[in-house]
């Protein structure tokens, strides 16, 4: 049987992720790309101890990084992955050299891990992603019929995307209190258990996006608190429970009072629904795109950009443009030709 890990590496590794969370404050989402990267660099060492490390294991890696095809898609790394894979294994490498039995690891060796000028570059280079327009993706919301449980709830949950924009992580951990019914807002805050970026506070009030969404949303929390005894510190978004069908089966039908635990459900769900409703597939980040783009080609006012941004959780109004306001090719010429003289 393959060995696929080493019990030194490994209690070092432990020790190296609890400096990230406590010492740096990372947030998980952070740490788990670290352990993410340093596993395919303990998969590229053969599980090796880390006090082997020379020069040539660090170039190898770095091309080896570079080449790494995805096992399930062989889908080359992303440039941005690559960057970030390299980034996380240096920031370790860099504290493990002052780690006891490490010392030796000099820090001339480990700067071989540094990135060329293209590599920066390219991490760099703004992508533009092509964004559907909101009133061709609408029937991801309207093509669901409610005859279960999941239903209603997933219809929740896109609805709430919708009129939010609210990041995966944070969407799946809201609670019921977190809504503020007659404000029509959501307070998405860490101190309550919402996984917001950076633990920050988020207060955003419903885009007036579309009223049947509204609507439903409204309704689908009234009755979690009025007819399925739900509270304040139960889940806006319930994961599904097992319920007994019959005397052999047993069928996840049965809402939960918790929360959804990995982000990963909801995106396999809307995957299931845009298939289902005959759109192509529509990631949880691209609401807030698609959110942006509907408004930016309206006639609002500085202040009202400022208020879009703030209510997607931007403390910068440049990075609601930068990331989210990119035209693609094609708008970016007809606007142009279409400048007043």
């Amino acid at each position: 049987m393959t060995k696929n890990y080493n019990n030194e590496n490994e209690a070092i590794k432990k020790d190296y992720f609890e400096y990230l969370e406590h010492a740096k404050g990372r947030a998980k989402p952070t740490i788990r790309k670290t352990i993410e990267s340093l596993y395919k660099f303990d998969e590229f060492l053969n599980f090796a101890s880390y006090k082997t490390l020379n020069k040539d294991i660090l170039i190898s890696f770095k091309e080896h990084l570079r080449a790494y095809k995805s096992p399930k898609t062989q889908k080359q790394l992303a440039e941005s992955s690559f960057v970030h894979g390299i980034n996380h294994l240096k920031g370790f490498l860099v504290w493990l050299r002052e780690q006891k039995g490490y010392k030796k690891l000099d820090l001339t060796v480990i700067s071989y891990l540094t990135l060329t000028r293209e590599d920066k570059a390219g991490l760099k280079k703004t992508k533009i992603e092509f964004v559907p327009k909101l009133e061709d993706v609408k029937p991801l919301f309207y093509a669901i019929d409610e005859l279960t449980e999941k239903d209603k709830r997933d219809k929740a949950i896109i609805a709430c995307l919708f009129l939010t924009g609210a990041r995966i992580e944070a969407l799946s951990s809201l609670k019921i209190a977190s809504f503020d019914i007659k404000n029509e807002t959501i307070i998405q805050s860490g101190a309550d258990g919402a996984k917001t970026k950076f633990s920050k506070e988020i207060i955003t009030s419903l885009f007036p996006i579309d009223d049947g969404m509204k609507t439903y949303f409204i309704n689908w929390t009234n009755n979690l608190k009025n007819s399925k005894g739900f509270a304040g510190k139960d889940a806006l978004f319930p994961k599904m429970d097992l319920e007994r069908i019959n005397n052999d089966l047993f069928q996840k039908s049965k809402l939960s009072k918790d929360c959804i635990k990995s982000p990963t459900t909801i995106k396999n769900m809307l995957k299931e629904r845009c298939k289902l409703a005959g759109i192509e597939y529509i990631n949880p980040h691209l609401f807030r795109k698609i959110i942006t783009k509907h408004y930016l080609q309206k006639p609002i006012t500085p202040e009202q950009v400022k208020a879009i941004s703030q209510n997607l959780g931007h403390e910068n109004i440049a990075t609601t443009f930068y990331s989210y306001g990119a035209l693609q090719p094609e708008r970016q010429l007809d606007v142009i030709k279409n400048l007043p003289v």
